[in-house]
């Protein structure tokens, strides 16, 4: 839930009260900007009724972005391929937002990216981690390297898995009935892993 103080009146006036449909705290941030904007442009003669903000930003849905998959294990695809993003989805992801349950890393990452600092930010978050390479896209960087990164992030010793959908069924054991994995590090991944769901 967003709560927004119109401008002009910090601390005083009414609070409007918006429900967000996308997980996590910087989407929260996304949908306030959002709402600020729309009102502010119904300022300037182009009304948004509330009502509209409402159910857009109840109903946003952005695939592979904190993208929850129900089943046994939970499934949350995200396409984090930098380190921002990776950050968002780690913070969504805390045991303070998320029970604490065995969690699996399905991790895979274009060459040209910032692996050795997006796995950095996993270390000490995940129970197991299954690295593998996207099929489609001649980009992925090479296994070798992200397990060296695995391994500099002082994270579980990697499993490796030949293609995206072996990796997805390596993760789920790993996590078995009751945990969570979760598959970031590209949009090439998040591609693949849906076409294997």
């Amino acid at each position: 839930i967003v709560e927004l103080v119109p401008p002009g009146r910090r601390g005083a006036g009414t609070i409007r009260r918006h429900r967000v449909a996308m997980a996590g705290p910087h989407q929260a941030i996304n949908a306030a900007v959002a709402a600020v904007t729309a009102e502010r442009l119904s300022g300037l003669g182009y009304p948004v009724p509330p009502e509209a903000i409402d159910r857009g930003l109840g109903r946003a849905r952005l695939p592979a972005r904190i993208e929850a998959v129900p089943g046994n294990p939970l499934v949350v695809i995200d396409a984090a391929h930098n380190v921002a993003s990776m950050q968002s989805l780690v913070e969504t992801l805390a045991p303070a937002l998320v029970p604490p349950r065995r969690r699996t890393l399905l991790f895979a990452a274009s060459g040209d990216k910032q692996v050795e600092e997006m796995l950095v930010l996993a270390a000490g978050r995940f129970d197991h981690v299954v690295l593998t390479r996207f099929e489609t896209n001649p980009r992925a960087a090479p296994i070798e390297r992200l397990a060296t990164a695995c391994r500099a992030a002082r994270l579980p010793r990697p499993h490796v898995a030949d293609s995206p959908a072996a990796g997805l069924r390596l993760a789920r054991s790993l996590a078995g009935r009751s945990g969570i994995v979760v598959v970031a590090g590209s949009f090439f991944l998040a591609t693949e892993v849906h076409a294997a769901l």
